[in-house]
């Protein structure tokens, strides 16, 4: 075994943390817990679809106050004031378009940016 170089794993906590592991499936986490409110803010987000693990309970609320649409996916999150649009693996795909039909829709209703600096960038 002497001259093999032993294939070293990424541990799971560099996955949590944004940093992509080329070898894995999938695509690391856009934001963590604490951005979902920062997100909104921006007034960029159309739609933000949420699952059944750290939801912040304002996030329906505040969400009103913009044009953003909370749509959740699972029946265990049946969050009041947001879009319920059920995920089912079999129709994956089906569900995706559906899910950004709605944000698509939604874009209209995008606010003109207020600051000064929008645009000159």
């Amino acid at each position: 075994m002497r001259g093999r170089r032993r294939e070293r794993r990424q541990p799971v906590r560099h996955l949590l943390h944004g940093q992509r592991n080329p070898d894995a499936p999938g695509h690391p986490a856009a934001g963590n817990f604490l951005q979902q409110e920062l997100a909104i803010l921006t007034g960029a987000v159309e739609a933000m679809v949420v699952d059944v693990q750290c939801i912040m309970q304002a996030l329906v609320d505040l969400a009103g106050n913009f044009h953003t649409k909370v749509i959740t996916t699972s029946p265990k999150v049946k969050i009041t004031g947001a879009t319920h649009i059920e995920f089912d693996e079999h129709k994956a795909l089906t569900i995706a378009k559906q899910i950004l039909r709605v944000a698509i829709d939604n874009y209209k209703n995008r606010a003109k940016p207020k600051s000064p600096m929008c645009g000159k960038i």
